[in-house]
């Protein structure tokens, strides 16, 4: 009975012998490749991206060109800086910057970032030359301004929907991290 036990494990031994022999054969012959995936495909577009694209676009474009001087506000602080209350030299300044800003919004550059700066430029220039409870023109300016404030708020809350450079190259990271 131990001799029968012992040629039994003895042909189950050389069997798994050969079936690994076999394997290490098979795989020097035909390397393992892993199937490359599929491409993924490109998400589809939520009303809430094309709503988050829309809005980011008109507050943008009103930014740029009411530092283009297209769309006199009456409130622009470069209007206040020509009427001669502050020193012209920073008029330059004070445009370049509001376009530039306007500019990364419009394409979605740094949203939050230059979306928020814009939003505090546009409060406090508001704040400091038409904040006069007793003047009503000025205090609707104020009011005007105020609104496109949170219409920049509403840029920055929707700043991770939507089309632009910084989702791009967010999923540009991501795809490379995956790689």
């Amino acid at each position: 009975m131990n001799q029968h036990a012992e040629f039994r494990a003895k042909r189950e031994y050389r069997y798994v012998e050969d079936m690994l022999r076999e394997a290490a054969a098979a795989a020097a012959r035909e390397p393992i490749v892993p199937p490359e995936p599929a491409p993924a495909a490109p998400p589809e577009a939520t009303p809430l991206d094309i709503f988050a694209t829309f809005t980011r676009v008109v507050i943008g474009s009103f930014f740029l060109a009411k530092s283009a001087g297209l769309v006199l506000a009456g409130n622009a602080l470069h209007q206040v800086f020509a009427a001669g209350l502050i020193p012209g030299t920073f008029i330059w300044v004070s445009v370049g910057f509001e376009f530039l800003a306007a500019f990364c919004v419009l394409i979605g550059f740094q949203t939050v970032l230059a979306a928020s700066v814009l939003a505090v430029h546009v409060f406090w220039s508001s704040y400091l030359f038409n904040y006069d409870p007793g003047n009503l023109p000025a205090l609707h300016l104020f009011w005007k301004d105020f609104s496109m404030v949170m219409g920049l708020f509403i840029v920055i809350l929707l700043s991770r929907y939507g089309a632009g450079l910084d989702r791009l190259s967010k999923a540009t990271a991501l795809r490379g991290l995956r790689d």
